[in-house]
C-alpha cells in the first residue's frame, strides 16, 4: 500500500512544476510584448535613431541660413561704409561691396582727410577752375587770331581787286559797246551758227561759234575789252585759251595762244597783252596761224563782228 501512494504523490508534484513553468513563460512573453509595443516615453529618455540624421540636417541648414544672413548684413554694412568713405574723401571711383579694403587703407584715408588744412579743397578747386579758364582763353585767343588773319587776307584781296578794277575800269560791257580787235588781220573763217560752213583742214561743213583772225606766229594778242579772267585752259581744238568776263553776262574767248601770263580772278584792261599766237592745232593747219575769237551772251555764242569796231 505504501508503494502506491508514493507513486501518486510524485505524479501531482510534476504537474505543479510544469504548470509553474508554463505560467512563468506566459508572464515573460507578456512582458516582452508590452515592452516592444508600448509608446516611447515622453520624458525624452527614448531616442529614435531613425530621426537623428534628419534633425542634424535640419539644424545644419538652419545654421547655414543664419550664417548667410549675417554675412549679407555684414557686406551691406561694409558697402555703406565704403560709399560714405568715398563721399567723405572725394574719391573718383566708388568701390563695390565685394571689394576688399584693409583697415590700414581706411585709416590712411581718414588720416589724409584730417591732415588737410581748412579751405585746402576749395583752393585746389579754384586752381583747377583757373587753369581751365586760362586754357579756354588761350584757345579763344588763337581762334580769334586765325579769324582775324583770315579776315585781313580777305580784306586785302578785296582792296587789291578794287584797286585793279579802279585802274582798269569796271566791267561795263553792254549792247552797243564796241570791241577792240585782238590782232590786226583778216577773217579767214567767219561766224556761222545758223548754217554750216566749210572747214578746209577738216574738209567738212560744220557750225562755227567764233571767227578766225589771221596773224603771225608770236604776234601779241590783246584784250578787246576790260574784264575779269574767269578761266585759262587748253583743249585739242583751240589749244591754249583764255576766257574773260566783260560784264553784264557777256564773255570773250581767245584761242590758239601761248605764254598766257594771266590767272583766274585777275582783272585785265582793254589793250593789255593776253598772250601770243601759237602754231595752229591740227584742226586748223590749212587755215594757218590765227587767233580764234569767240563772244558769248550767257551760254549762247553771238557774232563778234557785230561788236568789233
Amino acid at each position: 500500500m505504501r508503494r502506491r501512494r508514493t507513486f501518486n504523490f510524485n505524479n501531482g508534484k510534476w504537474f505543479y512544476v510544469i504548470l509553474g513553468l508554463f505560467f512563468i513563460s506566459a508572464l515573460t512573453l507578456a512582458g516582452v510584448n508590452m515592452y516592444y509595443s508600448s509608446p516611447a516615453p515622453s520624458d525624452g529618455s527614448y531616442i529614435d535613431l531613425s530621426q537623428l540624421d534628419t534633425k542634424e540636417k535640419e539644424n545644419t541648414e538652419t545654421e547655414k541660413k543664419e550664417t548667410e544672413k549675417k554675412e549679407t548684413a555684414a557686406e551691406q554694412v561694409k558697402a555703406n561704409n565704403y560709399k560714405e568713405e568715398d563721399m567723405m574723401f572725394g574719391l573718383d571711383n566708388v568701390m563695390d561691396a565685394t571689394d576688399e579694403v584693409s583697415d590700414d587703407i581706411m585709416v590712411q584715408r581718414r588720416a589724409e582727410a584730417d591732415a588737410k588744412e581748412p579751405g585746402e579743397d576749395k583752393v585746389q578747386e579754384e586752381d583747377e577752375q583757373k587753369e581751365g579758364t586760362e586754357v579756354s582763353i588761350n584757345e579763344e585767343d588763337t581762334a580769334n587770331k586765325d579769324q582775324s588773319q583770315e579776315e585781313t587776307e580777305k580784306e586785302q584781296e578785296e582792296r587789291d581787286k578794287v584797286a585793279t578794277m579802279a585802274a582798269g575800269g569796271q566791267k561795263d560791257f553792254a549792247e552797243g559797246t564796241t570791241l577792240k580787235w585782238p590782232v590786226a588781220g583778216n577773217v579767214v573763217l567767219r561766224y556761222s551758227m545758223d548754217q554750216t560752213i566749210y572747214f578746209p583742214t577738216l574738209k567738212q561743213y560744220k557750225y562755227n561759234p567764233g571767227i578766225l583772225i589771221s596773224g603771225e606766229i608770236d604776234m601779241p594778242v590783246v584784250a578787246s575789252h576790260r574784264g575779269e579772267v574767269i578761266g585759262v585752259s587748253h583743249n585739242e581744238e583751240l589749244g591754249n585759251y583764255i576766257q574773260i568776263d566783260v560784264g553784264n553776262g557777256f564773255t570773250t574767248v581767245y584761242g590758239q595762244l601761248k605764254d598766257i601770263p594771266w590767272e583766274e580772278g585777275q582783272i585785265v584792261d582793254e589793250g593789255v597783252v593776253l598772250g601770243y599766237i601759237e602754231q595752229p592745232t591740227k584742226y586748223y593747219s590749212s587755215e594757218g596761224a590765227h587767233v580764234f575769237f569767240e563772244m558769248r551772251k550767257g551760254e549762247n555764242p553771238i557774232n563778234p563782228l557785230d561788236y568789233l569796231e
